[in-house]
């Protein structure tokens, strides 16, 4: 994930209405809630958190330093899809309402097709 925008950008999105953080676009939330469903918690990075301190992209044994370590994005537990449908409507932002059927749907799929395999939710990590 990149959270960082260019310095202007949110007040540019104010004026055309549009998401003006990374959070509060549909379509990143989407993203983020599909990948912290299949991604190990310490390889789900938000990249802005990188600033100075990293210094290796890893295999030294220092989190202090290492990309991983750093930038380790918190995570959710995966969520229902009718939660994620009304966030979807009341919370995010989209250019185009269609936009909604279109990403729940894909979240929808996401779910149905992970859930039925899995043997075991490992939640450690999720901050």
């Amino acid at each position: 994930m990149q959270k960082k925008l260019p310095e202007g950008f949110a007040e540019q999105m104010r004026q055309t209405g549009l998401a003006q953080t990374y959070d509060e676009s549909g379509w990143c939330f989407i993203e983020a809630a599909i990948f912290a469903g299949v991604k190990k918690g310490t390889r789900r990075l938000d990249l802005s958190l990188r600033a100075d301190k990293v210094r290796y992209y890893g295999g030294y044994g220092n989190p202090e330093v290492e990309l991983e370590g750093v930038c380790a994005a918190h995570r959710s537990p995966p969520l229902q899809p009718d939660v994620v449908r009304r966030q979807l409507e009341t919370e995010k932002c989209f250019t185009a309402k269609a936009d909604i059927e279109v990403v729940d749907q894909l979240y929808r799929d996401f779910f149905d097709g992970i859930i039925k395999f899995a043997r075991e939710l490992e939640f450690c990590d999720l901050r």
